[in-house]
């Protein structure tokens, strides 16, 4: 098994349908992560709200995949994962915003344990950031 390098390059993935109203701040909020190399990949659905053009017009840097129709959720990543680059994929939602700091206990944690496949960061609630964003799972319980 190769060993894993240093500063592996990290390829973050965000579906698209019509969220243009969330791409700045996620956009953002990705272009002040501290860890680097990464790669930003925004897979559109056919949005009709002029996400695609925006995000071409003011991230040059960012790959953007426009599809012909709605994929959806899952074969939208899928699409975007066949045209990552990096050695670590990060599905992330168009409607977050992520610490400057989020990647680098991932990227620690993959280097540290080889086997591991998948791993999450926490996630605040953006409205409630004291509390855990848990899409209604665990019904509060991880709050306390």
């Amino acid at each position: 098994m190769n060993k894993p390098t240093q500063h592996p390059l990290v390829s973050l993935i965000t579906v698209n349908y019509n969220g243009l109203h969330y791409l700045k701040d996620l956009l953002d909020s990705l272009s002040r992560l501290r860890y680097q190399p990464i790669e930003i990949i925004v897979v559109d659905n056919a949005s009709s709200d002029g996400s695609v053009e925006y995000v071409k017009a003011h991230y040059p840097e960012v790959k953007v995949i426009a599809n012909q129709e709605n994929y959806m959720f899952a074969r939208g990543n899928n699409v975007g994962i066949r045209e990552a680059s990096g050695e670590i994929i990060c599905l992330i939602n168009n409607d977050v915003i992520v610490d400057p700091d989020f990647l680098g206990p991932i990227v620690k944690a993959f280097r540290q344990y080889p086997q591991l496949a998948i791993c999450q960061p926490k996630v605040l609630d953006m409205n409630q950031p004291e509390k855990f964003e848990y899409a209604g799972g665990a019904g509060g319980f991880l709050d306390r």
